[in-house]
């Protein structure tokens, strides 16, 4: 998005928002879409640049964070000579309760 001209955004949007269009020629999110591009200034290309890039490095993050994590635990088992306790119940929804709450993390838009 940084690199590229704003003509080629406004064709990339275009091109997204064609089909659309063709059903609907009044569809609000596809018409705004299109204004929008139009609109586009430098200040405003470069402010969704830096947040996407942003969203994508803490996004990167958290990921390794999580398999450092897991690593982690995985280790302090293996040292004590001890498996890992699978057939508890209180084991398994606390596992359950971690990667639903990583898969919420990880994975928001």
């Amino acid at each position: 998005m940084w690199a590229a001209p704003r003509a080629e955004l406004n064709r990339c949007v275009a091109l997204l928002t064609r089909h659309e269009l063709m059903e609907d020629p009044d569809d609000y999110v596809a018409t705004h879409l299109r204004a929008m591009a139009a609109h586009l200034s430098l200040h405003s290309k470069h402010l969704a640049a830096l947040y996407l890039m942003a969203h994508g490095l803490i996004k990167a993050a958290l990921a390794a964070l999580n398999l450092v994590l897991a690593l982690l635990v995985f280790m302090e088992y293996s040292q004590k000579g001890t498996s890992m306790p699978c057939s508890s119940s209180t084991y398994n929804t606390e596992i359950l309760g971690y990667r639903a709450r990583n898969f919420f993390i990880e994975f928001r838009p």
